[in-house]
C-alpha cells in the first residue's frame, strides 16, 4: 500500500519510524471563534509516544517573542498511519479534546483570534514546548509578514507552511484528499492558498451553516498511492463467547496480508493471526477475523505489509467485555475438569492453590486452544483457586471444587 520513493522516509522492517520532518505534518483546519480549534493531517507515519507542540505565538528568527502565550501539547502512544487527520477542539478551555490521541493545553492557555493583526500558529517537535528542535509547519490567517515570522524555521510559505489574508475566522482545507506523487507535491498542494474555504464576519462562524464550519468540514483523512490504505472502518464486536474483528479499506498498492495483533495493556501486543490481501486493487474491501479472550480489556491493532516487506499499522482500538468469562466445568470436579478459555490469545501458566496458598500444581495452556483439558492430582475434598496468568495480561481467578 505504499509507494517506495527515494524521497520518502518509509517504515521498513526492524527499523524504527523516523519522526516526521517539515512539510510532512500540516494544518488542514482553524477555528478563531468560540470553539478555538486546529486540524492537521500526518503524510508520513508518526512513531509512537510522539509530541507535537502548537504554539499560539510570534518568532523574531531564534526564539519565541512572549513567554505568556499558550501552548498545545498533542501525543499518542501507538503509531499513527499517515492519512490520518487529527481534529482538536476546545482548545481554549482547560479540557482541550483530540479524535486520536490526548492533547493539553499550558497554563497561560491557547488563544489564537481573527483580529488584527492576525494570528501565527507553529507547528514543531520540541525536547520541551519553548525549545523546537525541528519546525513541521506553521499558519497564519494574515500573512507571516503582519502576524509572526518564519525566518530560521526551515519554513517557507505554499511549500511547507500556510499563509492568507484578512484575519479571518474560520479556515479548512477543502482540496483534494488524494497523494499520489511524493510528499512535497502533498504538502504544496495542502498550502496552496486556493484549496482553503473560509468564513468571517460577527458572531461565532465555526457552525453557522455557511461553509466551512469547523470541525464538520474538516476532511477525515487523506489517501493515495504516497500514503497507506485508507482504512474505511476497524471495529469488534462479540457473537455468543467470539469477537469479530471487521475492517474495510477503500484501495490497495502492493498489499501483501494483514496481521492481525492483539494486547491486554496495549504495550505487548502479539500477532493473533493473517489474513490475505487484494495486491493491488481500487475500490471497497471488507475483511474479518474470528477470535476469542477470557480478559476484559482487549486491544486490537492491524500491521498491514506490503510485497516488499515494507509496513504500516492502523488504528488500535479497544474491546472490553465485562459478561466474558472463562468457563470451568464440571464444577464440582473429581479428578478432570475442563476449561473453555474462548481461545487464550496468547500462552499461559494454569496453577491451583489450596485455601492455605499452597500450590498443589501447575499446567501450561497452549496459545488458541478453546477447551483445556485439565488432569488433577489426587487432592482432598475442598474449595481451591485457580490462578490463569499470562505475559501482559491481567491475571484471571476462578474458584473450584473438588468433591
Amino acid at each position: 500500500m505504499k509507494k517506495i520513493l527515494a524521497i520518502l522516509l518509509v517504515s521498513l522492517p526492524g527499523l524504527a519510524i523516523s519522526q516526521p520532518s517539515a512539510g510532512e505534518v500540516l494544518l488542514v483546519g482553524y477555528d478563531a471563534d468560540t470553539d478555538k480549534g486546529i486540524a492537521f493531517v500526518t503524510l508520513v507515519d508518526l512513531p509512537a509516544n510522539t509530541t507535537i507542540y502548537f504554539r499560539d505565538d510570534e518568532w523574531n528568527g531564534s526564539s519565541f517573542i512572549d513567554a505568556n502565550e499558550g501552548t498545545l501539547s498533542w501525543s499518542h502512544t501507538s503509531i499513527v498511519a499517515s492519512g490520518s487527520v487529527i481534529i482538536i477542539q476546545s482548545a481554549e478551555s482547560g479540557s482541550p479534546t483530540a479524535n486520536t490521541g490526548t492533547v493539553t493545553v499550558d497554563d497561560s492557555g491557547f488563544n489564537p483570534t481573527g483580529s488584527n493583526p492576525g494570528e501565527t500558529i507553529y507547528v514543531y517537535l520540541g525536547s520541551d514546548a519553548s525549545t523546537p528542535t525541528t519546525f513541521l509547519t506553521a499558519f497564519s490567517n494574515n500573512l507571516f509578514s503582519n502576524s509572526g515570522a518564519i525566518t530560521g524555521t526551515g519554513l517557507s510559505a505554499g511549500i511547507n507552511a500556510f499563509e492568507i489574508v484578512g484575519n479571518l475566522d474560520v479556515l479548512v482545507y477543502s482540496g483534494s484528499t488524494t497523494c499520489n506523487s511524493t510528499t512535497a507535491a502533498c504538502a504544496a498542494q495542502i498550502t496552496n492558498t486556493g484549496n482553503w474555504s473560509s468564513d468571517d464576519g460577527g458572531g461565532d462562524q465555526s457552525q453557522d451553516a455557511n461553509n466551512p464550519d469547523y470541525p464538520d468540514d474538516v476532511p477525515t483523512s487523506f489517501s493515495g498511492s504516497l500514503l497507506p490504505v485508507t482504512w474505511e472502518g476497524f471495529n469488534a464486536t462479540a457473537e455468543q463467547d467470539k469477537i469479530i474483528l471487521r475492517w474495510s479499506t477503500t484501495q490497495e498498492i502492493n498489499n501483501d496480508r494483514f496481521e492481525i495483533e492483539w494486547s491486554a495493556d496495549q504495550k505487548d501486543f502479539r500477532m493473533i493471526g493473517t489474513v490475505e490481501g487484494k495486491g493491488n486493487y481500487e475500490g471497497r474491501s471488507t475483511y474479518s477475523l474470528v477470535t476469542s479472550s477470557p480478559f476484559i480489556d482487549n486491544y486490537y491493532r492491524i500491521r498491514q505489509v506490503d510485497f516488499d516487506g515494507a509496513f504500516d499499522y492502523s488504528k488500535t482500538i479497544l474491546f472490553r467485555q465485562e459478561s466474558l468469562k472463562m468457563k470451568i466445568y464440571p464444577n464440582p470436579a473429581k479428578d478432570q475438569f475442563f476449561i473453555k478459555s474462548g481461545g487464550l490469545p496468547v500462552k499461559a501458566q494454569l496453577e491451583v492453590y489450596n485455601l492455605s496458598g499452597y500450590q498443589v500444581m501447575s499446567q501450561t495452556l497452549e496459545r488458541g486452544m478453546y477447551r483445556h483439558e485439565v488432569n488433577l492430582p489426587d487432592l482432598q475434598m475442598g474449595i481451591y483457586l485457580l490462578k490463569i496468568s499470562a505475559k501482559g495480561a491481567p491475571t484471571i481467578h476462578q474458584k473450584l471444587i473438588v468433591d
